[in-house]
């Protein structure tokens, strides 16, 4: 079976990923209003004040039924997570059909999604700082440096991975680091060897589909 995470730390990475990137859409969308251009520095930092909005506007449908967070999240957030990108770095020189890649996809960003409703109950507040932008004129993958901080604890360094679709030229997010170490690469050391397993791939993608079918539990104060 996957190996659950619950550490204090890793919750606290995860809510900061799902909430800078429903911001990322939420400025996007701004953005295509009017004609800014797409710049992953300038999405990700000034997405932080409007993160909240359709939660905040929804919270009667979320009271009434916490899985509504997988509504707002399909819809507000993965569209702007490349969520294939991420599942091909996971399935790196792992063999699998064509249908098995498929259905790992799937249940990958389903999922992604769980896993981020999840996340969103959890969110108290915290704030999150920004790096200097850098030039992105030419690159294909950029870093969005970041730190989150939390009245009495630790201050958690935070490497935002963001890629342009070289077919598209849309920018998307697809990983973090949290004080140097990957999530993606860390889910991928997870994986490994069950997916290297006879019908390993079949078998990782039917577990995220149980584990994304859980239904979302809100906090109680």
């Amino acid at each position: 079976m996957i190996k659950q995470t619950n550490t204090q730390t890793i919750t606290k990475i995860l809510q900061l990923f799902s909430i800078t990137f429903f911001a990322l859409l939420l400025v996007t969308k701004v953005n295509a209003a009017t004609n800014t251009s797409n710049n992953p520095y300038q999405l990700i930092e000034h997405a932080t004040n409007s993160a909240f909005k359709r939660i905040a506007a929804e919270q009667d449908k979320i009271q009434q039924n916490p899985n509504h967070l997988k509504v707002i999240v399909s819809e507000e957030l993965m569209p702007y997570f490349d969520h294939r990108y991420a599942a091909r770095v996971v399935l790196y020189k792992i063999k699998a059909s064509k249908a098995d890649r498929k259905a790992f996809y799937h249940a990958f960003e389903q999922y992604l999604i769980t896993t981020y409703a999840t996340v969103f109950t959890k969110y108290s507040n915290q704030k999150v700082l920004f790096g200097p932008q850098q030039s992105i004129e030419g690159k294909k993958m950029v870093t969005v440096k970041s730190r989150l901080t939390n009245p009495g604890d630790p201050d958690i360094n935070i490497d935002f991975k963001v890629r342009k679709n070289k077919k598209t030229g849309i920018w998307k997010a697809y990983d973090l680091k949290a004080m140097g170490v990957s999530l993606l690469d860390s889910k991928k050391a997870e994986l490994k060897g069950l997916l290297r397993q006879t019908n390993g791939v079949n078998t990782v993608a039917q577990q995220l589909m149980e584990k994304a079918a859980v239904d979302i539990v809100l906090n109680k104060a």
